[in-house]
């Protein structure tokens, strides 16, 4: 017991020693939470070194890209991380080096320069006979080589010397008659018969006319007649000089009529066939001057000018023919020799090429080496003698700017991308790195077409180092994947917009064969897209519209032939991401009139990240197929981008009613109810009432193709449609009526778009109220009020005509108003009808009808006439354009002359377009606008001369175009000499009329 007592002791002291403790602890721990009072915390805050309060980040040496803000293992090597050293005073794409560290990278840097650039162009060849000087000998009659004078290759021979001598017995008959009728001559001289002694004296021309068709020379035929004896053997004479390039008969031999003996050419003037890639193409044209060595004088350089570069390609060898003419007296040159030729272009900071070489001189079309300072006939074939400049040469007071220069070993190129490295002016040791757009190479140096400017320092030696030491610290470096954003948009016609779209459809069907781990359809896709890029008609778009469009589809082809060619689902994925990046750069540049999605899985090619182009609302990636297929996140979305449409007031109010059956849709689901068929139907035909042919190309495209989403939509509903099949079918539909409410609201109240981030199932989707209390058709009862406005639409304002009706006038006083709106050109203008319907009495129908009648009276009062000079000055364009050049500055004439008819300023900037156009494309693109609107003044009789209504249906790629001209025979200005007389004679428009 005593035990146990002293036991029970210990076990209360203990206890007592922990309450004891836990009281202290109490108290301590509010001494401190009193020291530790916002005013004490900040003050702490204050004296703590800023060192200390910046977070590290932790890193892997082998993997830089992962940082994370606390130390632990690497998730792809395992490797511990480790802290990364940052400086806060350089950029994230900025290193600074010290002196000893540039001098271990022997870093060396040069300015970035202006100067003149020029590309050698090189081509191969051989040298040839001119064939406009060479010539064949052939037998004028049938017989017997009995001899040859010239018998064998390679002599010379001159005009007028002897070749060879023929019997023939047709011969000796043709001598017999031209003897027997100058007999017969003789004796009826005497005769007292006119007609007898002409017939006589006709026979014997005829006889000496056969034998000099024969090619007896008149002297032989004098000394024949002279000395009236029949020869034999007569002597053929040479009719050219040149040298016997080929022997195509021996003596003895027997010749029909027509059959070859000699073959003689001049060596004094020969070609040069030279082969041209057809990349090179663009900076070659008609007289430039040509240089070229040969293997038998070394060191000496030749030179000649271009005379013909052939219309077609060899398919094979993929070049073109490119003929040059030279001058070859001292016969130095032989046939067949092997040539090595070059052009020296020079190119400007745009990239194109300049050659003032023969400015404002004047060439033969026929033959390049005739240049006159003045205009006359060519000295050779007597045609007109042509501007220079019309064949590719530039004005001498065309002031070029040079091209940014930088040394071919600064750049890091990868692929796509150019990287260079920057050494700062203002910061001692930091080197900046930036992407930078190149352009042609030649030698030690490429043009910078962007991301430089003169004077800056560019890194020359050393960079990869640079960026090296850059990736280690994990910054954007070289070896940083992406897409190309330095892209800009060109303008282009929608007709290409439209054939890139069958590309792009192709292109998709070969994503989503890579997403479900197939590569069988391959090869035929890839054969499909080929043949889809060599129908794209790049004829009617801007130099450098046709030039990207061309360097690019060239990467694709390349690019799909590797891909359908691959060996397995790997490589092929390797290779389609090569075609990704090219379709990327393409759809960013030109546009698209269609919704396609930009998509990227950052997880792609060991987390280097890929991405591509899709048409589906879901991921489908074509990177990892079945094992990740909705891996990745859309980035970006393309569709056609519209200008501001304004709506008719019929389209207007029918897209209202339209959104009325809507809004009971929506009100239906938004009360857990499944809306009917037949009110989708409803919907359905309302919109199909409206008359989309009289909308703008770009707007009934897209306005099609929302109404096939529609249609789509409610094709896939039924009656036993779930309520969850409705909200997806509503969700289309929503997403068409918003596109048509952004291009114009078209309702007379204010409207909302609405946005909920959780309906169908964490999609998110779109809808239209009229309110600003939520009432979400996704999620019913159990979120009515889940989702929040996300843009609002003004009320649409109403147009004159409806200002105009009162809201208690009567039908009666609507229709006439609607007449006097109507009015054609030529009646009082909106403004003078403003201030005459501001007088009116409200629901005044008599003052109504007066004003129709004053308007009427007005109108063939002033009858709206043109200045006679516009269709003189549209003329000269239109003669211009038809024969293929810009035509000369009339704009101030021009607009003087259309002040008459007071033009709107799209009519004003069309002329101004036209005569600033660059080339003759752009020219040709302005010139159906004008064509349109004088077309509509000639038709309401403001024309007082006769003039043609003249139309091409192959104009811009198969849309067709219109033109007025004065002649009665088609001269299209939309092809000129291409196609001089493609089109037809519509009408004629009679002036006054």
């Amino acid at each position: 017991f005593l035990n146990l007592e002293k036991l029970m002791n210990k076990q209360k002291l203990l206890l007592s020693l922990c309450l004891l403790g836990g009281v202290s602890l109490g108290i301590f721990g509010f001494f401190i939470g009193v020291s530790l009072s916002p005013k004490t915390s900040n003050m702490t805050e204050a004296m703590t070194p800023k060192s200390i309060k910046k977070e590290t980040i932790w890193t892997c040496s082998m993997h830089p890209l992962i940082k994370f803000n606390k130390p632990g293992k690497c998730p792809i090597c395992g490797m511990d991380l480790i802290p990364l050293k940052l400086d806060s005073q350089v950029g994230l794409r900025e290193i600074k080096l010290s002196k000893q560290a540039e001098n271990l990278a022997n870093v060396e840097v040069v300015p970035v320069i202006r100067k003149e650039f020029y590309l050698p162009v090189q081509m191969v060849g051989k040298i040839s006979l001119d064939e406009t000087r060479s010539k064949k000998i052939t037998a004028r009659y049938a017989g017997r080589l009995d001899r040859l004078f010239v018998d064998y290759t390679g002599i010379e021979v001159k005009k007028g010397e002897h070749l060879f001598e023929t019997y023939s017995p047709a011969l000796i008959t043709a001598q017999e008659e031209l003897l027997q009728a100058i007999e017969s001559a003789k004796a009826m001289k005497k005769s007292s018969i006119e007609s007898i002694r002409t017939s006589s004296k006709k026979a014997v021309d005829a006889s000496r006319d056969k034998l000099r068709l024969w090619g007896l020379a008149s002297e032989q035929i004098k000394q024949f007649e002279k000395n009236k004896t029949i020869t034999e053997n007569v002597t053929t004479f040479s009719p050219v000089g040149g040298i016997v390039v080929k022997k195509h008969a021996d003596e003895g031999s027997y010749v029909k009529e027509g059959s070859f003996i000699y073959s003689i050419a001049s060596l004094e003037h020969l070609w040069v066939e030279l082969d041209a890639y057809e990349s090179d193409l663009q900076w070659l044209h008609y007289a430039q001057e040509v240089s070229f060595t040969t293997e038998a004088w070394p060191g000496e350089e030749f030179r000649g000018r271009i005379s013909f570069i052939h219309p077609t390609l060899n398919n094979k060898t993929r070049t073109v023919k490119v003929r040059v003419n030279i001058n070859n007296k001292d016969r130095r040159l032989k046939p067949d020799m092997f040539v090595r030729a070059k052009v020296r272009v020079h190119v400007n900071a745009a990239g194109r090429a300049v050659d003032t070489a023969l400015a404002g001189m004047w060439i033969s079309p026929m033959h390049p080496e005739i240049i006159s300072d003045k205009p006359g006939p060519c000295s050779v074939c007597g045609m007109d003698l042509v501007k220079a400049e019309d064949y590719g040469f530039t004005s001498k007071n065309v002031e070029d700017e040079n091209p940014l220069l930088i040394p071919a070993s600064a750049p890091l190129i990868t692929g796509k991308r150019a990287v260079i490295y920057l050494k700062s002016r203002s910061q001692e040791g930091v080197y900046e790195g930036r992407t930078v757009i190149l352009g042609l190479k030649a030698g030690d140096y490429y043009i910078v077409k962007s991301g430089l400017k003169q004077g800056d320092l560019v890194v020359t030696r050393g960079a990869f180092k640079i960026d090296s030491a850059l990736q280690i610290q994990a910054k954007p470096s070289m070896m940083s994947n992406g897409v190309d954003n330095t892209v800009e948009m060109i303008e282009v016609n929608l007709s290409f917009k439209k054939d890139l779209s069958t590309i792009y459809d192709i292109y998709n069907d070969i994503s989503q064969e890579l997403s479900k781990d197939s590569i069988k359809g391959l090869p035929l896709k890839g054969d499909e897209l080929i043949k889809a890029l060599e129908s794209v008609d790049e004829s009617t778009e801007s130099s450098k519209a046709a030039s990207y469009w061309r360097t690019k589809s060239r990467e694709i082809e390349l690019a799909i032939n590797l891909l359908k060619n691959a060996a397995s689902l790997s490589q092929s994925r390797t290779n389609f991401e090569k075609v990704s990046n090219v379709m990327i750069d393409l759809i960013k540049t030109f546009g698209t009139v269609e919704k396609i999605n930009l998509a990227f899985c950052p997880m792609a090619f060991n987390d280097q990240g890929a991405y591509w182009l899709q048409k589906s609302a879901d991921v489908e990636n074509p990177y990892f197929g079945s094992q990740m297929y909705h891996c990745g996140e859309f980035k970006r979305h393309f569709s056609l981008q519209l200008e501001k449409v304004n709506f008719t007031k019929q389209t207007a109010s029918i897209l209202e009613e339209t959104l009325s059956i809507y809004l009971k849709i929506s009100t239906m689901l938004a009360d857990d109810k499944t809306p009917p068929i037949n009110v989708y139907n409803d919907l359905l035909t309302k919109l199909k009432s409206i008359n989309m042919k009289a909308m703008p190309e770009e707007v009934h495209l897209v306005f099609m193709k929302e109404l096939n989403t529609i249609i789509s939509s409610i094709n896939s509903l039924n009656d036993k449609a779930k309520l969850v099949k409705h909200r997806e079918s509503f969700e289309k539909i929503s997403a068409a009526l918003l596109s048509f409410m952004k291009m114009d609201p078209f309702l007379k109240k204010d409207s909302y778009s609405f946005n909920c981030p959780m309906a169908l199932d964490g999609k998110g989707a779109n809808w239209l109220q009229l309110s600003k209390k939520t009432a979400n058709p996704y999620m019913g009862h159990s979120m009515l009020t889940c989702g929040e406005v996300k843009e609002s639409f003004k009320a649409r304002k109403p147009t004159m005509g409806e200002a105009m009706i009162p809201e208690k006038s009567t039908p009666k006083m609507k229709h006439e108003l609607h007449k006097v709106k109507d009015m054609k050109p030529g009646l009082p203008t909106t403004i003078e009808m403003k201030k005459e319907i501001k007088k009116l009495p409200e629901n005044s129908q008599k003052t109504i009808i007066d004003l129709k009648k004053k308007a009427t009276h007005n109108h063939l009062q002033n009858k709206l006439r043109l200045n006679p000079a516009v269709i003189k000055i549209y003329s000269n364009i239109h003669n211009a354009l038809s024969q293929d050049r810009l035509p000369e500055d009339q704009r101030e004439q021009l607009l003087k002359a259309l002040s008459s008819v007071k033009p709107n300023k799209e009519i004003t900037l069309t002329v101004k377009n036209i005569y600033s156009a660059k080339n003759i494309s752009e020219a040709r693109k302005y010139f159906p606008l004008l064509s349109d609107f004088l077309t509509k003044l000639a038709e309401s009789g403001a024309i007082s001369k006769d003039v043609n209504l003249a139309y091409c249906s192959m104009a811009f790629g198969g849309k067709g175009a219109y033109w007025l001209q004065t002649g009665n025979k088609i001269e299209n200005p939309y092809f000129g000499s291409r196609m001089y007389r493609c089109g037809d004679i519509k009408k004629k428009i009679s002036g006054g009329k």
